[in-house]
């Protein structure tokens, strides 16, 4: 019995050691989540602002809740308000409540920043199957999501894939009610223009099922906007 354990201790050693940087933060963050789950809810907004989530029923995440790794560079920041909003998928897994979307932020941001060498997760805001709205790159700061339009748009990726279903619901509230939170706290011009991530580059996204959706919307852009080109200091 003793032999048993040893060898099995032996087993766990090696392969903890062979645990990709990756994982051990998904198991890091899985563990600091489990002593923080019942946090209350933190808004690292002002005051204004986070009266507004509150008001339109929107269930912000913070990347303090999600456990945001630091961004590589320094931030950039848009000149507010901008006037286009690109909608996403993240083509990765859907979640269904905050603390696998939590995790599943965690998985984006990774893949991002290692991976595709971006400073930080990609999406201004990402929005789960649980109807959360996770905090990326926020309202300001300059992302990473469509090549030529980083610097004057916003934005909002559905965890999941949807060329065949659409969202749930209550994600697709969300998305409408951040929508609305974005023109009062005049972050997006009150005619701006809603795309799907194909209309500005040769992409899948934000699937059809979704795009088809999106197209019916009242701020739905049916011509390919003009692309405005530009090429950040380095790596967004």
């Amino acid at each position: 019995m003793k032999i048993w354990l040893v060898a099995l201790t032996l087993v766990l050693t090696v392969a903890k050691g062979q645990v990709s940087n990756f994982e051990s933060l998904i198991v890091e963050g899985e563990s600091r989540w489990n002593n923080n789950a019942l946090d209350p809810i933190l808004c690292d907004a002002d005051e204004e602002e986070c009266m507004l989530y509150h008001i339109n029923n929107i269930t912000m995440v913070t990347r303090t809740q999600w456990f945001a790794q630091p961004s590589k560079e320094h931030a950039q920041y848009m000149r507010m308000p901008v006037s286009h909003v690109f909608i996403h998928h993240t083509v990765m897994n859907e979640c269904f409540s905050r603390r696998e979307c939590a995790i599943e932020m965690r998985k984006i941001q990774q893949f991002h920043q290692v991976k595709k060498r971006w400073a930080d997760i990609g999406y201004n805001f990402v929005i789960g199957q649980d109807g959360g709205l996770y905090i990326g790159r926020g309202w300001d700061r300059v992302g990473a999501h469509t090549a030529g339009w980083n610097n004057v748009s916003i934005s909002f990726a559905f965890t999941g894939n949807f060329n065949e279903t659409l969202p749930t619901d209550e994600a697709l509230n969300a998305l409408e009610a951040a929508l609305i939170v974005g023109v009062k706290l005049g972050k997006l011009t009150p005619d701006f223009k809603l795309h799907g991530h194909r209309d500005a580059r040769p992409t899948k996204s934000p699937g059809q099922k979704l795009y088809d959706l999106i197209r019916r919307h009242k701020h739905y852009e049916p011509i390919r906007p003009k692309l405005i080109m530009f090429v950040p200091k380095s790596h967004a």
